[in-house]
């Protein structure tokens, strides 16, 4: 007999367009909420002024959606940050409600600190939160270490496991197909920065680095930033690039069709400069696992899994060691094979099947 799972969606999920492209050998339901992003705005108003009613609502919601589809044995609250979505959390309440006996807040980012206008009824939910879970898994301890110090999660009461992501091993890449989109000879230095475009990414930062480098490394260089971007924001970053003299070195190349792997082994740096936070850090594991050299900044849970050992590590905010790092990968070919080599065997031990077991070792009971 095989396991059956359900993902409750938004209606508009574009991240269900791609898991429907996925290989799942278990039969899996998508069930949709009958709601929509564009609703957001809405949602945070409700979450802001009407919190109390806002969980019971949602809660109730879930309930009922959960309670005409049979019994469930587990329940896992996926959240990005911790609260994230405040609705997800009366799910978790429903499903406290309805006697599931697993019932996981899974947490991928970072905790916000407590409203301060709302420090007590957010406070309340927080130990409403470990009422309605029977566990907390985060997925680093950068993560883990939020949840306490910002919202004062008792470790007594609901433990607070750590499982680190994994990833699936890849047989064979689109070698060549990410330079063909950039339409660049194989001679030129890519540099990859992968992810949605925000200012706390530190493409900023990246963009600053650049300028700094030796004119003879700039000369055969192109920084390629992946990912959406909003107007305002690639029109900032666009004219920072030409103040600084360096907009020839810098391609937007907004959402690829292509795999994030099928990208990163197709560069030669794949950088990561967050200035803040970064709750595990995924292509930072993917760069490594694919032999590509790594950059990253000192942040949430990089070092967790990557020191320098595997790649180059700097401060957030310094321009000038991001620089150098850049320079150093390209000056001593030597040493960055090395560490992409060791960084190859060091992601072995985050694979995905290693994830998926230690996850399934939570689900039993």
């Amino acid at each position: 007999m095989s396991d059956q799972i359900y993902i409750f969606t938004n209606l508009d999920n574009p991240s269900i367009r791609s898991y429907e492209s996925f290989d799942v050998p278990n039969p899996t339901r998508i069930v949709s909420m009958n709601r929509r992003l564009a609703f957001q705005k809405t949602r945070i108003l409700a979450e802001t002024f009407l919190l109390p009613f806002y969980l019971l609502w949602t809660s109730h919601r879930a309930r009922m959606k959960l309670k005409n589809l049979g019994t469930f044995d587990v329940f896992i609250a996926d959240q990005g940050g911790y609260p994230g979505s405040w609705s997800t959390l009366g799910a978790l309440r429903a499903a406290k409600k309805l006697g599931i006996k697993k019932r996981i807040l899974l947490v991928h980012h970072q905790a916000a600190p407590r409203r301060p206008f709302l420090n007590t009824l957010e406070a309340i939910a927080d130990r409403k939160v470990t009422v309605w879970s029977t566990l907390l898994i985060a997925v680093s301890n950068a993560t883990r270490s939020t949840l306490i110090n910002r919202r004062d999660f008792d470790l007594e009461r609901r433990p607070i496991r750590v499982i680190h992501n994994g990833l699936d091993e890849r047989v064979s890449h689109l070698r060549g197909s990410f330079r063909s989109i950039l339409g660049v000879s194989s001679n030129l230095r890519v540099v990859a920065m992968v992810g949605r475009v925000e200012l706390y990414k530190g493409h900023e930062e990246l963009i600053r680095a650049i300028a700094f480098l030796p004119i003879e490394t700039r000369l055969n260089l192109l920084l390629a930033i992946v990912g959406t971007v909003d107007e305002a924001t690639q029109e900032y970053l666009t004219d920072l690039a030409i103040r600084l003299g360096v907009n020839e070195n810098i391609q937007f190349c907004g959402f690829v069709d292509l795999d994030s792997a099928d990208i990163i082994a197709d560069v030669d740096l794949l950088i990561c400069a967050t200035q803040e936070f970064e709750g595990f850090g995924y292509t930072v594991l993917e760069a490594m696992s694919l032999g590509t050299p790594v950059l990253a900044t000192a942040v949430g849970a990089i070092q967790e899994f990557c020191d320098d050992r595997f790649g180059l590590i700097v401060r957030p905010g310094s321009i000038q060691e991001m620089a150098d790092a850049i320079h150093s990968v390209f000056s001593d070919a030597l040493a960055t094979v090395n560490r992409s080599q060791s960084a190859k065997q060091q992601s072995k031990l985050f694979s995905g099947k290693r994830m998926a077991m230690e996850f399934y070792r939570e689900l039993k009971y």
